[in-house]
């Protein structure tokens, strides 16, 4: 798996319309990196990681703890706003507290599949979320999904019980095709 500035050789992703803000894409590539066992191509810059908001110093803390990090991404008020960096942090249980009901969330969350950690794409639409901007997130989906390179599968959960760690767990293995108790969220 080549990491850094070798990746972004073979990462050719077609524009799908939806924008994502560079810091988003800036702090995915440092994350996906380092959990790659590789070195960031560059560091990130402190724009990026002010952006990111809460859970901006989750960097630090994966190290010291050996965790690999989660990102969440939420988009814009209006059809043109791009989708950001909400919050990041380490372990699924955070990763849930940050995911709000009346809002739209994207994470982009670890997985121990094996021995090996790769990186899965969650979308969340929260049961409070209007009519018409759900009707947006099933079009922006796929375009979120294929701005961020190395996700090995998407799972969609339409409720908030589809979030717990042993249903997203067991869609990952179907959607990979893993052996039973092979897929464990981090």
């Amino acid at each position: 798996m080549l990491v850094g500035a070798g990746a972004a050789l073979y990462d050719a992703k077609r524009s799908s319309g939806v924008r994502v803000s560079t810091a988003a894409l800036e702090v995915w590539a440092a994350v996906r990196d380092a959990a790659a066992g590789g070195v960031p191509a560059a560091p990130v810059p402190a724009a990026a990681v002010a952006a990111a908001g809460a859970g901006a110093g989750a960097g630090a803390a994966a190290s010291a703890t050996g965790g690999a990090e989660w990102l969440l991404l939420a988009p814009g008020a209006s059809a043109t706003d791009e989708v950001a960096l909400k919050s990041r942090g380490v372990g699924w249980a955070a990763a849930l507290a940050a995911v709000s009901d009346s809002d739209v969330s994207y994470i982009l969350a670890p997985v121990a599949v094996g021995a090996a950690t790769r990186y899965i794409f969650v979308s969340h639409c929260g049961a409070a979320v209007a009519g018409m901007k759900r009707a947006r997130v099933s079009l922006q989906r796929a375009g979120v999904y294929a701005a961020f390179p190395g996700l090995v599968a998407s799972v969609e959960a339409a409720e908030r019980s589809d979030l717990e760690a042993v249903a997203v767990a067991d869609k990952v293995r179907r959607a990979i095709g893993a052996s039973a108790g092979a897929v464990t969220m981090l």
